[in-house]
């Protein structure tokens, strides 16, 4: 089923402002690069951005705000002259990244193979297909690259051995088994341009890290979440912002789940008042963790979320992002019939409908490039727009309201 067009609600006239002040908790996916990287990434795009739009941001420069954790701030001047003011958090695991992110082939064969047989033996790889198959492929496809490149250099040398073991082949034998040999070996030397193109390195990292984590092996991640939750529910509690924002990307839309599930329960727990909290979740992989069999804590916290009445979740995904689980329930699990939510609202950046044809073909060809324009400027904003979402002077609720979720789409699923 293909997607819905946005529901558009009757113009009541301009919104009002609701936010002068805001705090964004940024949880970046599966990846070495720092907070240096991601506030030059942010600085970047939003002059871009801006440069498009009716307003305008400021952004200063970055600095430490606590263990593990940078922040920038950001004001943001809209063009009647409302100012808002947001404390831009990035929450760093990126030293937890490069310790989970092996070197050498050897190794990462070894990371490879040991994470394929994993997902297969538990049968969550089947699942997840069920769920969505072009991510199902995704996850399986550095696998098959490399047996594909084992088979073609086999056929190549088996073919190479059979023609000088033969005693006075004749030419055609000879030109057949020379061609052969040559397309087997062509294969086998291109395929690590397809290993590249399909981040085959960076996905199987992903993935393992998340095997280990389900498995109670990386209490160095688990750690650092409940830094992550302890500075979110602080936060929350103080009252000194008019919203709190949770903003994830890739693997880190995990991690958000688990570090704000944490959050509200401490909230709750101690019976501390607190400001409504947002949760933006941006090409989500939620489903390589919720569906393993031993990610049963996970389970719980994501059900804890996806029943929140006061949790405002939206989740963003691009079908033509092979990397995510795109348009699916975040909080569907095969090892919980009650594990879904209507609370969530799912959206479309709809890239198509935003940028140029030719610009929107390039886009789609670089699969790396596609998952993270969630983070990026566009070119004609229309349905999406990062740092107005996350930075402008409405709550994320109510940028949202207008936009119907799409809880149907089908196009992916088995």
């Amino acid at each position: 089923m293909s997607e819905s067009a946005p529901e558009v609600q009757p113009d009541i006239g301009p919104p009002q402002p609701a936010v002068k002040r805001r705090t964004v908790f940024y949880i970046a996916g599966f990846d070495p690069q720092g907070p240096g990287h991601y506030h030059r990434l942010f600085c970047e795009q939003a002059a871009a951005q801006s440069a498009v739009t009716d307003y305008e941001l400021c952004i200063g420069p970055r600095t430490s705000a606590g263990p593990h954790v940078s922040s920038w701030d950001v004001t943001y001047t809209g063009h009647s002259g409302q100012t808002v003011e947001t404390r831009y958090q990035f929450l760093r695991w990126d030293d937890l990244v490069r310790q989970h992110w092996p070197r050498g082939p050897v190794r990462l064969a070894h990371v490879t193979v040991s994470a394929t047989l994993g997902l297969l033996g538990n049968g969550s790889w089947l699942s997840m297909c069920r769920l969505s198959w072009v991510a199902g492929l995704t996850l399986a496809l550095p696998s098959l690259v490399g047996l594909v490149g084992i088979f073609s250099a086999v056929t190549a040398l088996s073919l190479l051995w059979a023609m000088s073991a033969a005693a006075t082949p004749s030419a055609p034998i000879q030109v057949s088994y020379g061609l052969g040999a040559a397309l087997a070996l062509g294969a086998a030397l291109m395929l690590p341009r397809g290993w590249r193109y399909g981040q085959g390195g960076w996905l199987m990292r992903s993935t393992a890290s998340l095997l280990r984590y389900a498995r109670g092996q990386a209490p160095e991640i688990d750690g650092r979440i409940s830094l992550w939750s302890e500075v979110i529910a602080n936060r929350m509690a103080s009252g000194d912002d008019d919203e709190v924002q949770v903003v994830a990307h890739s693997s880190g839309c995990i991690a958000a789940v688990a570090a704000l599930s944490r959050a509200i329960d401490r909230l709750e727990r101690t019976q501390k008042t607190r400001k409504a909290v947002s949760l933006l979740t941006l090409g989500q992989c939620i489903p390589v963790l919720s569906h393993q069999p031993e990610a049963k804590s996970f389970r719980v916290a994501l059900k804890h979320l996806g029943q929140s009445k006061s949790l405002t979740w939206i989740d963003v995904s691009a079908p033509p992002d092979a990397c995510c689980f795109a348009l699916t329930d975040p909080c569907a699990s095969p090892h919980d019939s009650d594990a879904h939510s209507e609370n969530v609202k799912r959206l479309s950046p709809r890239y198509a409908e935003q940028m140029d044809s030719g610009r929107y073909q390039a886009l789609k060809a670089d699969k790396l490039r596609c998952h993270f324009q969630y983070l990026m400027a566009f070119p004609k904003p229309k349905h999406y727009d990062f740092f107005q979402w996350v930075c402008g002077p409405q709550t994320l609720q109510q940028t949202t309201q207008h936009l119907k979720s799409i809880n149907n789409f089908k196009r992916f699923s088995w």
